[in-house]
């Protein structure tokens, strides 16, 4: 697999699209930078951060091979991470008063300063400033950022995995993640500008994490996308994760809206997607 296999796009699954759309973008000042039948992409930052893919809810789980049906955690975290606390304090507040669900307050912890949030179809964020708790408790008071709420400095997705070995080896010889640091229950894989940083927890540390309980079925309402710059980058992806223990959901061909797209599972169930678009 060539080095060049990245998330650059997070689709979500929504049951009501208009009001996702209002959430992250009247809510979270997210701007819109495409929509079209197949759902509405919008920019959660700079360039060096992935795009945001809504698609109908069940619209994603029929492209999965999935049913829609879902209930409890789905294993699997969005990051937005800021350089201060304030921008961890005004992407909580505005997404409870957009409609989402404070999962977990921020609070300070040695390694920094954390929140988490649902937004209205339960996908699981967590706002995350490296400041220290005495440096967080500092700059809410006196520096208050300006701008959109959702404006992070970096974009990282992790997925709670049933066996964090065996997954370590799937995402190094199947997509070609080459790993930053590991200990335990937590694996960091290198980012490449553009696309989330990619981290591992075991399931139930990452339910942990944001205090909710692990037990989860059905369909998790997401997918990681690559945007490949070729066809044949599609099908080497497909092949590599293949031969690496991957699913295939659908063989590489071209499609109306998606261009040369592919879709597989990982061992661990998480859906991938590569295409040309």
């Amino acid at each position: 697999m060539h080095s060049t296999f990245r998330v650059n796009i997070i689709k979500l699954a929504v049951r009501d699209l208009d009001r996702s759309v209002r959430f992250y973008t009247d809510g979270l000042g997210c701007t819109v930078e495409r929509r079209d039948e197949a759902g509405v992409t919008l920019r959660l930052g700079d360039a060096q951060v992935p795009h945001l893919e809504l698609r109908p809810w069940d619209d994603l789980a029929d492209e999965l091979g999935a049913l829609p049906d879902t209930e409890g955690f789905r294993g699997f975290m969005i990051s937005a991470v800021f350089e201060t606390a304030p921008g961890v304090d005004r992407l909580l507040e505005a997404a409870v008063r957009a409609g989402g669900t404070l999962v977990k307050p921020a609070k300070g912890a040695v390694w920094g300063y954390a929140g988490h949030f649902a937004d209205p179809d339960g996908h699981l964020w967590k706002a995350v400033s490296s400041a220290t708790p005495i440096l967080a408790k500092f700059k809410r008071k006196t520096d208050t950022p300006s701008g959109p709420v959702m404006s992070p400095m970096e974009v990282a997705v992790t997925l709670g995995v049933p066996d964090i070995k065996a997954a370590k080896q799937f995402y190094a010889d199947g997509l070609g993640y080459e790993l930053d640091k590991a200990f335990g229950k937590f694996a960091k894989y290198k980012t490449v500008p553009g696309a989330a940083t990619f981290t591992l927890y075991t399931r139930d540390a990452l339910a942990a994490d944001a205090d909710v309980a692990p037990a989860g079925t059905g369909f998790a309402g997401y997918a990681l996308g690559y945007h490949a710059a070729s066809p044949q980058d599609v099908d080497t992806a497909t092949t590599t994760a293949i031969t690496a223990g991957a699913h295939i959901v659908s063989d590489p061909k071209e499609r109306p809206g998606s261009g040369y797209t592919a879709t597989f599972l990982a061992p661990d169930n998480s859906a991938w997607t590569a295409a040309t678009r």
